[in-house]
């Protein structure tokens, strides 16, 4: 019986000790039925595989018990005799708060499990060497991980007060095919795992039933992008690490005196903040270095618009939170709220459940629909400062709520406020009638407990017992 997680476990520590070390036999690994059977469970277990490919097939199809081993079967096949090649993904387009549009491509449900299998095998090799400056897709880490740092560098001690504000354009559409692969090498020495990265790069996407060639860029959507878009954005970590990262205390002192500032990195996938504590000027000019390492080394291209200067005391925005250095409790501290642009999304993604076009719901349809995402929305933002917002925000949902129910019944606001509004616990809320029987009351933010999150939460090795990253 073949042990996936003893096997991982091998591959991360021989990565940890033997930085040099490439990996070769490989493709072997992928070709075993216990693999992908297990890369297929974890497939099925993700929401995303109820979304049909090219193909059409979805997760209804496994079901049947001999659908499944016979598609086992043959990925089994294709695989050993290496005629396996991947399909075009499936392009789609979801809306960003931004207004505009992002693309997605869908992998057909084969191409999805042997992507995952690339995952299961080339993740513990990476995580041994990626820095701990990165966050985004990472197995045991999340956003309030690269949040919280915020918290500890801006403070009257470190003076990080100078924040260059990172955003590279266009960036998983842009990424160099040659250069990922070139990167790639460097790890892994099995050439046919190489090559069947290399196919799906080039694999393309159908879009309005035409195939268009991938000639750059990670495909958004599927199991395996995320992974191949830290390994290339890794060089860029790495690229801060060598020039201020691995610095000792004594060094940073020294900059300290001569004037000089020294650089924190805090990135979640094409998403980054450089934390500066010496001059504007200085501010600026690590600005253009970062920008010209990019250009130059990456191919990829700071957007000149969105990629800001701020100081702390201005406020800047990082991963859908809003972070400012104020006076408000009568010492500067860091106040860590949910930015504009998230509190815009929250408003409109309650007036899209409220619309008129969802009359045709029941009104416990509706608040069952509308509690998910305001639990989410609230759950997700427990760890910063939300308490002032969250009564504005319940104040808005309940107006959307009622007004709703208004619509849905063709009655006056003050008959709809005696029927559903309620008082429960010394309070009101708003509560339909359930099918079983019973209440089912409308979700206050407000009611959402406001936590503190770990400042130095240790994040060990996912696939050791102990962590051995550096940064």
């Amino acid at each position: 019986m073949v042990n996936i997680a003893r096997i991982q476990t091998s591959f991360a520590r021989k990565a940890v000790h033997q930085p040099e070390h490439r990996f070769c036999d490989l493709y072997s690994l992928i070709c075993s039925r216990a693999w992908i059977e297990e890369a297929l469970d974890r497939v099925l277990s993700n929401q995303g595989s109820r979304t049909a490919g090219v193909d059409g097939i979805t997760v209804r199809r496994f079901d049947d018990p001999d659908y499944r081993a016979a598609f086992i079967e043959e990925t089994q096949r294709l695989l050993r005799e290496k005629r396996y090649r991947p399909q075009p993904c499936r392009r789609v387009y979801i809306p960003k708060a931004s207004g505009k549009r992002r693309p997605l491509g869908i992998p057909t449900l084969r191409d999805r499990v042997v992507q995952m299998e690339l995952k299961m095998l080339l993740e513990p090799i990476y995580e041994s060497e990626f820095l701990d400056c990165s966050y985004g897709f990472r197995p045991g880490r999340r956003t309030m991980d690269a949040v919280s740092q915020l918290w500890t560098y801006i403070q009257r001690a470190p003076k990080f007060y100078w924040v260059i504000e990172g955003d590279i354009r266009g960036c998983f559409d842009t990424i160099s095919h040659h250069k990922l692969m070139g990167l790639l090498k460097h790890r892994v020495g099995d050439r046919d795992i190489l090559d069947l990265v290399g196919m799906f790069l080039k694999a393309g996407v159908m879009e309005e039933g035409e195939v268009r060639d991938s000639e750059m860029g990670t495909p958004q959507g599927g199991i395996f992008s995320p992974l191949l878009a830290n390994v290339y954005l890794h060089e860029m970590d790495r690229f801060w690490w060598e020039q201020y990262g691995r610095l000792s205390p004594e060094q940073k002192r020294r900059r300290r005196q001569v004037g000089e500032g020294n650089v924190r990195l805090l990135r979640y996938a094409d998403d980054f903040v450089l934390l500066w504590n010496g001059t504007k000027q200085g501010a600026q000019a690590l600005k253009e270095c970062f920008a010209a390492f990019l250009r130059d080394e990456l191919h990829l291209e700071l957007s000149a618009e969105k990629t800001l200067v701020t100081h702390a005391d201005e406020g800047f925005d990082f991963l859908g939170f809003h972070a400012r250095r104020c006076n408000d409790y009568g010492r500067p501290v860091l106040i860590i709220r949910p930015s504009p642009k998230s509190v815009e999304h929250f408003k409109e993604r309650v007036r899209g459940l409220t619309d008129r076009a969802m009359l045709s719901w029941d009104a416990e349809s509706l608040v069952t629909h509308l509690n998910l995402y305001l639990k989410g929305w609230g759950y997700y933002y427990r760890y910063c400062s939300i308490s002032q917002l969250a009564a504005s925000l319940d104040r808005f949902v309940w107006g959307r709520v009622l007004y709703w129910l208004c619509k849905k019944h063709q009655r006056g606001p003050r008959e709809i406020w005696r029927q559903y509004v309620k008082r429960v616990g010394g309070r009101k809320v708003i509560a339909v009638p359930r099918a079983e029987g019973g209440r089912l009351p409308v979700v206050l933010v407000h009611d959402i407990r406001v936590q503190r999150y770990p400042r130095f939460r240790r994040i060990p090795h996912p696939y050791l017992a102990v962590d051995s990253q550096p940064g």
